[in-house]
């Protein structure tokens, strides 16, 4: 996971001791004799006493991490083009100066690789998204194939289209190239992992897309409910480490308020609101049950506690919760209204809904999922399918090339770009105080992106892992053991293929 908190942390700590060093340089050379300040007496001095060498420190300013990109890199002016999505909201590339402080910093971050490399950036954007991931993909392939160089020295695409793109055999193995330092915190250390297949990674993310930020998934608190309730704050629960699932239900117990009308409504108050079915993908991403993971020979499966008893004891609990205790609410129409009327305790929310709730006067903090039970190592945060993963054409006319400007965009990123949208948008924005700032670091720094999310377009969606899971949640369906045993060898043979054309 990511280390941002502990490199600031780390860069304080340099700027303290070189100011400590200064500090007592200054008093060396105040208490001095005169003849050691002496110009001409300080030759012979200087001669006899051996130098310290100048160290280059690895962290900006800013307490930023810098990249380990050769200063000397020029392409002499080449135009670099990229394959793109279209995104809803600005992703990666910017074709003007707009005035939007978000929008902009992705302008000023590309103007800036452009001139460290030589290069200048332009990008075909298309539609790509989840339901345009087919002609994208075939698009792509046919500028692949088309003989020759490549007309794409990069794709951005839908996070599927990458795991997709790679099975078809039409991007590179980034671990082989030159420039890409996977880690660096501009990357994704979980997505690195659950990407990896027999030591190859064909597409990676990170801050280089604010799509990644916009589709960070946590849950929203109202302290208005909550203090009308007598309930702690949760986030202290999170510092403590003791945000589990059993904490949540305990928390929205007794919660609903019924405003009279026959049935749940918009008017009436809830302990917990989803109003997206991908909200409860969430759950078993928090719980650090890993879906699949590679075996011994390097072929993906299905993971035991995936298919096992701990997968089985997680949905019986939350439909417990969501469907039987009459405190919660799951409707895609009008659950997200409740959220915004101040009526849901905890409501399931993206970080693209900042936009839906950035003028509304709501006290609210954040948290993220809980985890399974107390003793987990960490909070994970579960990210959705509308983010863009970046991968080269395996006839790019310089895969070395894309890679450092990959690179370069990962890094002028990671202190601009990414620190733009989630501190000054996202923080100043919805943070009530500090401890929110907390919460948004614990959420943003342990992304959990499992292998067979990034590859369910290799499979008929109904039956894939991913929608048997969501599905059990929506459908109130607690009979899963049986469920996964079934499907468990249709999944396996597909992971068996997956792998197979990644080798």
């Amino acid at each position: 996971m990511k280390r941002n908190i502990l490199l600031r942390v780390i860069a304080l700590v340099l700027a303290v001791m070189m100011l400590s060093s200064v500090m007592i340089a200054c008093a060396d050379q105040t208490g001095a004799p005169s003849d050691m300040t002496s110009g001409d007496n300080n030759s012979d001095a200087g001669n006899a006493t051996t130098a310290t060498p100048e160290t280059t420190s690895l962290y900006d300013e800013n307490g930023y991490r810098k990249d380990t990109l050769s200063p000397d890199l020029n392409f002499g002016d080449y135009k670099f083009n990229i394959l793109g999505w279209n995104t809803s909201l600005p992703d990666f590339y910017v074709e003007m100066d707009t005035g939007d402080t978000v929008v902009d910093t992705i302008y000023f971050r590309n103007m800036a690789v452009e001139e460290r490399l030589g290069i200048k950036i332009s990008a075909n954007l298309i539609n790509g998204d989840n339901s345009n991931q087919v002609p994208f993909v075939e698009h792509a392939i046919s500028a692949v194939l088309s003989g020759g160089d490549c007309e794409y020295d990069m794709i951005g695409c839908y996070s599927m289209c990458g795991g997709t793109l790679a099975t078809r055999s039409a991007i590179v193995n980034l671990a082989e190239l030159d420039h890409l330092n996977f880690d660096m915190p501009w990357w994704s250390d979980s997505l690195i992992e659950m990407s990896t297949i027999n030591d190859k990674l064909y597409f990676v993310s990170g801050d280089a897309a604010n799509s990644l930020i916009y589709n960070l998934y946590f849950l929203i608190y109202n302290h208005t409910l909550g203090t009308n309730l007598g309930l702690s704050d949760p986030r202290l629960l999170v510092q403590e480490g003791n945000w589990t699932i059993d904490k949540l239900i305990e928390m929205t117990a007794d919660t609903y308020v019924d405003a009279g009308a026959t049935g749940p409504t918009v008017e009436d108050t809830f302990g917990y609101v989803n109003y997206g079915q991908v909200h409860m993908d969430c759950f078993i991403a928090a719980s650090g049950i890993r879906m699949s993971a590679p075996n011994s020979e390097g072929v993906l499966q299905l993971t035991d506690d995936f298919m096992g008893e701990k997968t089985h004891t997680l949905i019986t609990k939350l439909n417990n919760w969501i469907w039987d205790s009459g405190n919660c609410w799951y409707n895609t129409t009008d659950g997200y209204k409740v959220i915004t009327n101040n009526r849901a305790l905890f409501g399931a929310v993206a970080g693209s809904t900042i936009t839906g709730l950035r003028d509304k006067d709501m006290s609210y903090g954040i948290v993220p999922y809980p985890k399974m039970y107390a003793d987990q190592d960490q909070y994970y945060t579960n990210l959705g399918f509308a983010y863009t993963n970046f991968c080269i054409p395996t006839t790019a006319k310089d895969a070395n090339m894309s890679a450092a400007v990959l690179e370069a965009l990962g890094s002028e990123s990671h202190r601009s770009s990414a620190p733009a949208l989630f501190e000054n948008c996202m923080k100043s924005r919805w943070a009530a105080d500090n401890i929110d700032g907390q919460m948004y670091d614990i959420i943003k720094g342990n992304l959990y992106i499992d292998s067979t999310r990034i590859f369910s377009s290799s499979f008929t969606w109904s039956s894939s892992a991913v929608a048997l899971f969501r599905n059990s949640l929506t459908g109130n369906d607690s009979n899963w053991t049986a469920k996964i045993k079934g499907a468990s060898r249709n999944i396996n043979k597909v992971f068996e293929s997956i792998s197979e054309s990644l080798s």
